[in-house]
């Protein structure tokens, strides 16, 4: 078992939503219903292409984040630089997604959410 595996043993299940944003205002626009689902559904997939889950993304984009506030990790990126990564994939998965079956959605700029259930979307 990797150390990355271990530091998230016992966590919540992290929900994935996708938020539309308008360019020109910067605001949410929400989607529909179904729009969500495939967009969602579109990331699930790139997460489990990647073999790993939303919680271990989120944990490790908190991980990265924090390198602002720390610095740099001594020994380098590692692992948690690789899998936080793996929330971009996800991000263009779930444009393609919405592109594909609304073309009107083409150059769209979503917004991929990891939290955990308690938390506010």
């Amino acid at each position: 078992m990797t150390s990355y595996q271990q530091s998230t043993a016992g966590s919540p299940d992290v929900v994935v939503s996708v938020l539309r944003i308008d360019c020109e205002t910067m605001l949410c626009v929400p989607l529909s219903d179904e729009q969500a689902s495939v967009a969602v559904a579109a990331a699930k997939a790139a997460f489990a292409a990647a073999g790993v889950t939303a919680d271990l993304v989120a944990t490790a984009d908190w991980e990265v984040e924090g390198w602002d506030i720390a610095g740099f990790p001594e020994a380098g990126p590692g692992e948690w630089f690789d899998i936080a990564m793996v929330k971009g994939d996800a991000h263009r998965a779930a444009d393609q997604a919405l592109a594909a079956r609304w073309p009107e959605l083409q150059g769209v700029w979503t917004e991929l959410r990891l939290y955990a259930p308690d938390e506010p979307a």
